[in-house]
């Protein structure tokens, strides 16, 4: 059986893969909603609405408008007091923001795949998440959050909340990074102190460092596997940890003017693929108690 394509490998014509400018051109995703995409997105979100929220207009003209109570939720949901009547008035800048909304309220999986592949057709930097529209990240490191997300872990619920938060389309760094710490310490709590009921991050990293010879790790340089040390690997995955748990400046209030209020965006996004790395290891046996 042919393996198929996920929404970030998609196929692009015979003419791109030969021509490596076009490929190029093809490789970029896009912010807004193109031309060619608009369509697309236009017809399903017709489809959505129409389906559950449209009746005829009272007066005779044969045009749908949405159902009072919808437009009023969608209005506040985008703050949109002026939010049109009709389908067919609503702007092409809104597309992303009421397909986010229609996302929270639930669609059935055939719909869900139909707008991925609309998303991923017209090469667009939005992806259909468990929360809403996502932004796009590597194909590898988003099989890795989905594997995670699929265990149903506490761990994984904070995995996805930071997700959510990083990458959605109203960002919360902050958030997204605590989340990050918070999946961090309920992966490694089983292992490293599971009696300890006021475990944090900072508590983990301590234990393991005062006894490295409790725990091992999976991936052994050439030179560990004859003499079965274990304790550099040990404080390899600990780096990571502190890395974490230290990057993390605004989790507690000071008056030093240098320290920035926030993280930024894009420290938080990289948190988050440190967390989900380390919660990867934590549940797949890659980081674990020694026997």
């Amino acid at each position: 059986m042919t393996e198929q394509p996920t929404q970030d490998e998609k196929w692009m014509p015979l003419s791109a893969r030969e021509d490596p400018e076009r490929a190029a051109a093809f490789a970029v995703l896009h912010e807004e909603v193109t031309p060619l995409l608009a369509p697309l997105l236009e017809n399903w979100i017709d489809q959505q609405i129409s389906e559950k929220t449209t009746v005829l207009s009272p007066w005779g003209t044969g045009r749908r408008v949405i159902d009072d109570v919808w437009r009023m939720r969608i209005a506040a949901f985008l703050e949109r007091p002026d939010f049109p009547i009709t389908i067919a008035e609503i702007p092409i800048e809104l597309y992303f923001d009421i397909i986010d909304f229609i996302l929270r309220q639930g669609i059935s999986a055939n719909e869900h795949n139909k707008l991925a592949d609309y998303l991923a057709d017209g090469r667009s930097v939005w992806r259909v998440g468990a929360g809403g529209l996502e932004r796009r990240v590597g194909a590898e490191l988003q099989a890795t959050a989905d594997l995670m997300f699929a265990s149903g872990s506490r761990a994984a619920r904070y995995l996805r909340y930071a997700w959510q938060k990083a990458w959605s389309r109203n960002t919360d760094a902050s958030g997204a990074y605590w989340d990050s710490v918070r999946a961090v310490e309920a992966a490694y709590k089983p292992i490293v102190s599971p009696n300890n009921k006021k475990t944090t991050l900072g508590i983990i990293i301590s234990n393991v460092m005062d006894k490295p010879t409790k725990f091992r790790v999976r991936l052994q340089p050439g030179d560990n596997h004859d003499n079965g040390d274990d304790r550099d690997n040990v404080e390899r995955i600990v780096a990571m940890l502190r890395l974490l748990w230290k990057s993390e400046f605004d989790r507690h209030g000071t008056d030093d003017e240098t320290v920035p209020l926030n993280v930024s965006i894009e420290e938080a996004q990289d948190a988050v693929a440190l967390a989900t790395i380390l919660v990867h290891l934590a549940q797949q046996g890659g980081f674990a108690a020694a026997r």
